[in-house]
């Protein structure tokens, strides 16, 4: 996991792109805003692979209702060229899939440069399986199985089916905290930041466990996941990188009036928030 010390996301959600296009400029404008990997949903289609995975989450398609979708193997190919790190975030639990992301870490030689994430246990479970030095992560927010929404209103089931899966939310977390990534082999716990706390890193790390937070595009956020728990972390935001050396910078004067004032006098010269990439909302 040396490799992924600090992961940055940078990949917004509005991207239905062009393969020669759009998707390019957006990747190396985050590239150039600080960020050291990309990552990108992936699913079957009846013809082949597609970077997916935020339909819901779009507020606006006119935009880009005419792009096409890029193929994974060209967005692969496209990161390794440019020295971009690469998070492989599945959404699909169908096994063809697995092999094919195996086929394209043995390709491009990816061991170092990528990991490959999901929701699903199986899906975890069967790419350490087939391939040993795939770095693996098992993804997870709380009632990820029984609600759709992350702000948990929308149930996936209704009637007595919920409430099953209600209870198999509450031991999927139970037991993820304490043996499934042994089980499965996953090298890294991808928490949603509403599930992240001191105590949760501290257990992990005990266990010889890393974790890292998806998605965090608050400043402050940022700033105590990166300099006080020391976790990686997944944001659509990196060019708040610049309003976090300034935090950075404060800290380490001890918050002194003068450092105030300077922090002050600089802000003028940080990115606003409509400078940067669009968030993400809603489904996952």
């Amino acid at each position: 996991m040396a490799g992924f010390k600090q992961v940055i996301d940078c990949l917004p959600d509005y991207l239905y792109s062009n393969i020669d296009n759009n998707y390019r400029l957006v990747i190396a404008q985050a590239k150039t805003d600080g960020a050291d990997l990309i990552e990108f949903d992936v699913a079957l289609t009846k013809d082949g692979l597609l970077q997916s995975g935020f339909v819901f989450r779009q507020r606006d398609l006119a935009p880009v209702q005419n792009e096409g979708i890029p193929r994974l193997e060209a967005v692969v190919k496209w990161a390794v060229d440019n020295d971009m790190k690469m998070l492989f975030d599945v959404k699909d639990s169908d096994p063809e899939l697995v092999y094919i992301i195996g086929d394209l870490f043995e390709k491009y030689n990816l061991y170092d440069k990528a990991i490959v994430c999901s929701f699903y246990p199986w899906v975890v479970y069967l790419i350490k399986q087939g391939n040993q030095k795939i770095l693996s992560g098992l993804t997870w927010r709380s009632k990820f199985f029984s609600y759709k929404d992350i702000e948990n209103t929308l149930p996936r089931y209704s009637g007595l089916v919920h409430y099953i899966f209600v209870l198999f939310d509450i031991i999927h977390v139970f037991l993820l905290k304490l043996i499934t990534p042994w089980f499965l082999g996953a090298d890294l716990l991808l928490t949603n930041n509403l599930d992240i706390s001191k105590s949760f890193v501290m257990e992990q790390k005990e266990r010889g466990r890393h974790v890292a937070v998806w998605t965090v595009n608050d400043v402050a956020e940022m700033h105590w996941m990166l300099e006080e728990l020391s976790i990686p972390i997944l944001t659509d935001h990196p060019c708040y990188a610049s309003i976090m050396s300034h935090l950075s910078a404060i800290r380490e004067k001890n918050y002194s009036e003068p450092a105030l004032e300077s922090a002050a006098h600089s802000s003028t010269h940080v990115p606003k928030a409509g400078h940067c990439l669009p968030h993400r909302e809603g489904i996952a």
